[in-house]
């Protein structure tokens, strides 16, 4: 009966071990996956950041190339609008 015992103690902290060293891995494994995941999120977010200065446009040029295709109901409003903008944009 001790034997019986002893053997089911032994068996129960065998699993034991195993279930936790089961956790420890899929937690590390966790883990780095977030590390991975939040690396990638840094990396695209420095590239976003840096402004690409040969695409960098004057104010005019701005303002003609974002608002000149403005549907405002008439033409002397979209070129208020451009006009405006390179004002803001100066």
């Amino acid at each position: 009966m001790r034997e019986e015992e002893s053997v089911k103690r032994k068996e129960k902290s065998s699993l034991k071990r195993k279930n936790e060293y089961r956790d420890d891995f899929c937690l590390r494994r966790q883990l780095e996956e977030r590390g991975d995941r939040i690396k990638d999120i840094e990396k695209r977010e420095r590239n976003h950041a840096m402004m690409d200065t040969a695409v960098l446009l004057s104010a005019p040029e701005w303002a003609q190339a974002t608002f000149a295709e403005a549907r405002l109901g008439d033409q002397r409003r979209t070129k208020r609008v451009v006009r405006m903008a390179t004002l803001m944009a100066t």
